[in-house]
């Protein structure tokens, strides 16, 4: 592991505990059976995505962006 606590998962994919986190937060509150409407433009989505680029930002070459992760 890296200073930044980056690692490199099972897939070969760059990630953290802390991106894993906030990836696993938002696919769940997204799949939830609730009006996907209604959440793409609401408060709590802006702020996951803002914590997902953040983060990602921190520990440099990730390869996939947050809608990636919602997919």
């Amino acid at each position: 592991m890296a200073n930044n606590k980056s690692y490199i998962d099972q897939y070969g994919v760059k990630t953290s505990k802390k991106l894993e986190k906030i990836k696993i937060t938002a696919w769940e509150w997204v799949h939830d059976g609730g009006n996907w409407a209604r959440k793409r433009d609401s408060i709590k989505m802006i702020k996951l995505r803002m914590r997902f680029e953040k983060e990602a930002e921190r520990i440099g070459g990730v390869k996939y962006t947050f809608g990636d992760c919602l997919a």
